[in-house]
């Protein structure tokens, strides 16, 4: 990637642009669209695909470093916090046009997911909403260090088991979801591999160390 053109995909330019993008999307849907249920339903469906990538690429940041050291992968590794913000930025405006959506038409968003879907969205956004203030520093040296990881930890895989259920269940009754849910699967397949070198790695220089 040309080092110059990739400056505005780097540290919180690419978050502003994230979020001006998808405010754009939003608030472009919203206009063309009148605010009906319908177009409210497809902006919240096809919404949340870009944030998919974002939290794809903070997600398997430092497995694919370890797998596949390049540029790109060094790229995603030094920006892997602005990717996460990214993330949490785009989601929670999506999460934005729900309220929006919920506020102007109550009565098609109650009849929307069952209440145990809805709990378990919110939950979600709990745990982004806390990653994403802990991800500035002064609020990561409040909890410390040890707080800190378990929570982003925690955070990240609950977030990526939230994607990957609601994927694969949808998988089930439409095969169009059947590449979505597949590369849900394969981010922790990723991660799951890494670990694996990683063990393997330290335990061959504990090898070479003894001998």
């Amino acid at each position: 990637m040309p080092s110059r053109a990739m400056k505005i995909f780097e540290g919180w330019t690419l978050v502003y642009l994230t979020g001006a993008v998808m405010l754009g999307w939003f608030i472009v849907n919203f206009a063309v669209t009148g605010g009906t249920s319908e177009g409210q339903l497809d902006f919240i469906r096809y919404g949340v695909r870009p944030t998919l990538v974002l939290f794809a690429l903070a997600f398997t940041a430092s497995s694919l470093v370890k797998l596949w050291p390049n540029a790109f992968t060094r790229w995603q590794i030094k920006n892997r916090r602005y990717l996460g913000v990214s993330f949490a930025t785009a989601h929670l405006l999506h999460f934005g046009a729900i309220v929006v959506w919920a506020l102007l038409l109550p009565e098609p968003f109650m009849t929307q997911p069952p209440l145990a879907i809805w709990i378990g969205g919110l939950s979600g956004y709990l745990f982004i909403i806390a990653m994403l203030i802990t991800s500035f520093n002064v609020p990561a040296r409040a909890i410390g260090g040890r707080a800190w990881r378990l929570l982003h930890k925690v955070g990240i895989y609950y977030v990526w088991f939230l994607f990957t259920l609601a994927l694969t269940l949808r998988s089930i009754a439409d095969s169009f979801y059947y590449p979505f849910a597949a590369f849900m699967w394969a981010l922790l397949l990723i991660r799951i591999c890494a670990n694996f070198a990683r063990k393997r790695s330290t335990e061959a220089t504990a090898s070479a160390a003894k001998a």
